[in-house]
Formats: C-alpha cells, structure tokens, sequence
C-alpha cells in the first residue's frame, strides 16, 4: 500500500513539473512575440543586430530556467 501512495506522489510531482514548464514555454513564446522590439544598439551593423537578438532571447531562456 506504501509503495502505491509513493508511486501516486512520485507522479503527481512529475505532473506538476511538466505543466511548470509548459507554463515557461507559453510565457518564452509571449516574450518572442515582441521579438522586433528588443532593445539594441543602434550603431550595431545590420548582421551584428541578429546575433544581438539571439544573444538576447538565449540570455532570457537561460534567465527564466529553460
């Protein structure tokens, strides 16, 4: 009987980290939404703008734990 409540708790957390991280992924794909209005330099050339905004959006994933 322990070991059930064991497997149904182990579950039940697994359950609550995937719908913490489909909430995560919902709220990066908010933010990419916005994506022409990341704040840049604008002295950078046109190619460099690019990786600025890879560089950006990378920085923000790693920030909120993706």
């Amino acid at each position: 009987m322990e070991e059930k409540l064991e497997v149904k708790a182990r579950y039940k957390k697994i359950l609550q980290r995937l719908e913490r991280l489909e909430q995560q992924q919902a709220t990066s794909r908010k933010e990419l939404k916005f994506f022409p209005v990341l704040p840049l330099n604008p002295i950078l050339e046109s190619g460099q703008r690019g990786q600025s905004c890879l560089l950006w959006v990378e920085s923000r994933e790693r920030a909120n734990g993706a």
